[in-house]
């Protein structure tokens, strides 16, 4: 029988690595890097704008409730050195709440808001991107 924490432990470790290949260079777990993160149920660090909470459940997460706790976070880790029009953008809350859902033998799932969705197609368009 598996252990379905080391189970989600592993999905997260897996995810993070791979958004460090993706240009995240700093990106890590919040289990390791910052337990008030974790509280609030975003998973990884150093992911902005996006943040993300990882599942790896066999039964379909209540992705309305996780999406939720996310938007409850008013925690803003801004180092010393950076910029402010940084500081602006953390302090307006503009940050993309996504889930990424991992089910045995099924392809991998991104959740997120409509309204987020959208931001980001006009932004993609805007920057003539598609």
């Amino acid at each position: 029988m598996i252990n379905v924490r080391k189970k989600g432990n592993n999905y997260e470790v897996k995810i993070a690595k791979e958004m460090r290949e993706l240009g995240f260079k700093r990106c890590i777990t919040s289990r390791f890097g910052n337990k008030l993160m974790d509280y609030f149920k975003i998973d990884l660090l150093h992911t902005d704008p996006f943040r993300f909470q990882l599942k790896a459940w066999e039964r379909s997460p209540h992705f309305h409730n996780i999406l939720k706790d996310m938007d409850k976070c008013d925690y803003f880790p801004i180092r010393k050195d950076a910029p402010v029009k940084r500081i602006i953008k953390k302090l307006s809350n503009a940050f993309y709440n996504v889930i990424m859902w991992k089910k045995n033998n099924e392809e991998e799932l991104i959740i997120m808001k409509k309204k987020d969705f959208y931001e980001l197609i006009k932004m993609l368009k805007n920057e003539k991107i598609i």
